[in-house]
């Protein structure tokens, strides 16, 4: 069942299914389309992505590759030693405490930045090609990417409401 006809003017055919990601057509289909993206990843889980900025994103991300390239590293040794001189028999409770403790906390963080980088692409695929090339934010910070789109066409900077209101008046 599709839920737009061709002639919606913010995505055309592009969505065609129920739970599909509405696509922007033009800037000016921007205001019915934002709620509609906004439900989608609402629906989906990650609508506290475009909610809330990650600081640093690309220090968050360069300490995210670290951990990933860490436990690599732990995973190879215990691979190659067997896995009969295991580290977790090795350490004492109050030290398995912490790392049980350290290992949440970046799983929050994992989480966060792989919600952002889903919903980054989610955005990224919804853009007409024109815009795409436009996009001044670090790749996967969904945030960053809707926070421009808004700038881009919901601007209500008291200039551009304005230059809009000369525009009006000088109308004849």
């Amino acid at each position: 069942m599709s839920l737009m006809s061709a002639g919606d003017g913010y995505g055309g055919g592009a969505v065609a299914s129920v739970g599909a990601m509405p696509s922007l057509t033009s800037g000016a289909a921007y205001s019915t389309w934002a709620p509609l993206f906004l439900n989608y990843c609402a629906s989906n889980g990650l609508g506290d992505v475009l909610r809330k900025d990650i600081p640093d994103w690309r220090g968050k991300c360069a300490m995210a590759q670290a951990w990933a390239d860490e436990a690599d590293d732990e995973m190879y040794a215990a691979a190659a030693s067997g896995g009969s001189s295991s580290s977790v028999k090795q350490e004492n409770a109050k030290t398995a405490a912490a790392a049980a403790e350290t290992r949440a906390a970046r799983a929050g963080v994992l989480k966060k930045i792989n919600d952002s980088r889903r919903v980054y692409g989610a955005l990224f695929r919804t853009l007409p090609e024109g815009l795409r090339v436009q996009i001044p934010t670090d790749e996967g910070h969904a945030f960053a990417l809707w926070r421009w789109l808004e700038n881009k066409f919901q601007s209500k900077e008291a200039d551009s409401i304005g230059a809009l209101w000369s525009q009006w008046v000088n109308m004849s």
